[in-house]
């Protein structure tokens, strides 16, 4: 069986291929040629991991359809990451998101390739934070998506959804809550960051702030895949096993950097306002907690990265790719953040 991955030069995509590529996994990567062109260094990073690169765009459904049927004589397991996350209009984030899955799906189902699963990546946030339960789960079917990704995802979703009841095909939901790590400039937990290595940090009274380290979100995808035959079918929520709030982050900043921090308290109110126009800290403000315990007890998973080792990475990443100015470069900083 091989492994198709739509979305693969994105920042999931290439952390996906890293560890698909440790465990001997064969990577077929779809992506259009242009993004291809604008990122070299990626293309050479793909090829480094043995990527059979494959050149297609999802709205071009004919071309899609081809590239299936070349693929006919050959068992698939199917990995949706593509997908749009930054438009000012609503109509782009239909026409990708959207339409896009029903391209794929349809190419699919008309091309008649060997399908053994399809793990489509969708988010948590299509619950969207105006709930008045506060703990999230797989069962919960009330959505109240908000932002025009949010809605498209949802779409998206549904799309995938109907797919598995009406034609069969094995699909597997993943909802990851917010996603961090390597190969993403994440501004709020930079800014985070540079706030901890001053040793003044202006926070409210600590919020809700569930996150996944990118490598925790692709060794579930691993495991979704070793565990078809219990995964087809099935919605799950991605987090690092635990619920964080924003002083856990701050603390294992702290940690990371032995930096004593002094926090500044603000007016949630304050930050109300904030949120209203960077549609930033909604969920936490709403007090919203999402339980990724389905996923970890049905697999019986224990998730590899917390808090704390997966911040380190990031930081020594950010430090390395000079994002991050620190006088410790070039070093461990502290003699203790992974390289």
């Amino acid at each position: 069986m091989r492994i198709f991955v739509t979305g693969v030069t994105g920042f999931i995509g290439q952390n996906l291929v890293e560890n698909l590529s440790s465990k001997g996994y064969s990577v077929i990567g779809l992506t259009r040629q242009e993004t291809i062109r604008s990122k070299p260094s990626v293309y050479e990073f793909l090829k480094s991991k043995n990527v059979d690169v494959i050149y297609g765009d999802l709205l071009d459904y004919k071309g899609l359809l081809g590239i299936l049927r070349r693929m006919s004589n050959t068992s698939l397991c199917v990995i949706h990451l593509a997908g749009i996350i930054d438009a000012k209009k609503l109509d782009l984030y239909n026409e990708v998101n959207v339409k896009g899955t029903r391209n794929l799906l349809n190419a699919i189902l008309e091309s008649k390739v060997d399908i053994k699963q399809i793990i489509h990546m969708s988010t948590a946030a299509i619950y969207g934070p105006s709930h008045l339960t506060k703990q999230i789960t797989e069962e919960m079917d009330e959505y109240r998506p908000e932002t025009y990704y949010e809605k498209s995802k949802l779409e998206s979703e549904n799309i995938a959804r109907e797919h598995l009841k009406k034609y069969g095909l094995p699909v597997t939901i993943l909802r990851p809550v917010h996603v961090y790590g390597p190969l993403k400039v994440d501004h709020l937990i930079l800014k985070m960051i540079k706030n901890v290595m001053r040793g003044l940090v202006i926070a409210p009274q600590p919020l809700a702030m569930d996150l996944v380290y990118v490598k925790n979100l692709t060794q579930a995808i691993v495991s979704c895949i070793k565990e078809s035959r219990r995964t087809v079918g099935q919605t799950y929520i991605i987090t690092d096993g635990r619920n964080y709030s924003t002083d856990d982050v701050i603390r294992s900043l702290s940690s990371i950097f032995r930096k004593r921090v002094h926090i500044l308290r603000v007016p949630n109110f304050a930050l109300r306002t904030y949120s209203l126009f960077s549609k930033r800290f909604r969920y936490g403000l709403s007090n919203i907690r999402f339980s990724g315990s389905k996923f970890l007890n049905e697999l019986n998973v224990r998730m590899s990265y917390d808090i704390t080792s997966g911040l380190e990475e990031y930081v020594y990443w950010l430090v390395r790719e000079r994002f991050l100015e620190t006088s410790e470069r070039g070093r461990n900083l502290h003699g203790h953040i992974r390289k």
